[in-house]
């Protein structure tokens, strides 16, 4: 049941990231800006995949995992030092943002923390398929 959730919950993520930045990428279609986020885009559509496999048949694909794992660790550390690394200036240049760009810098720390709370259970299947193994 765990694991589902934790596929929906990368689902929804994927969904709402594209939706709150759809329009940016649109208004600049013509520039290289259009190119790199499909590439940014790309790797965020693998976790909802990798969810998808580890819920479908989680022996088969426990070594998922890992890259799991590691890419949510890599997300969330890279969301703390965009933290951290904000200006003294930033509450106002942020309140002069229009409200999808508002909803686009607020959402991404809160599904960082989201993040965390999801890896938990990917880390119990994973800990109860080593241990698994190991009789």
């Amino acid at each position: 049941m765990l694991k589902f959730v934790t596929f929906l919950y990368d689902a929804f993520r994927f969904s709402a990231l594209m939706f709150l930045l759809l329009p940016e990428i649109r208004a600049n279609a013509d520039s290289g800006y259009f190119a790199a986020s499909l590439f940014c885009a790309s790797s965020l559509a693998l976790f909802p995949l990798m969810a998808f496999f580890m819920w479908f048949d989680s022996k088969i694909y426990r070594v998922f995992a890992y890259l799991y794992t590691a890419g949510k660790i890599a997300g969330i550390c890279a969301a703390v030092a965009g933290i951290f690394s904000l200006r003294g200036d930033f509450m106002a240049e942020l309140l002069l943002l229009d409200s999808k760009k508002f909803l686009a810098v607020l959402v991404a720390p809160c599904f960082a923390f989201l993040d965390v709370i999801f890896l938990i259970p990917v880390l119990l299947a994973f800990k109860s398929a080593r241990s698994n193994a190991a009789l």
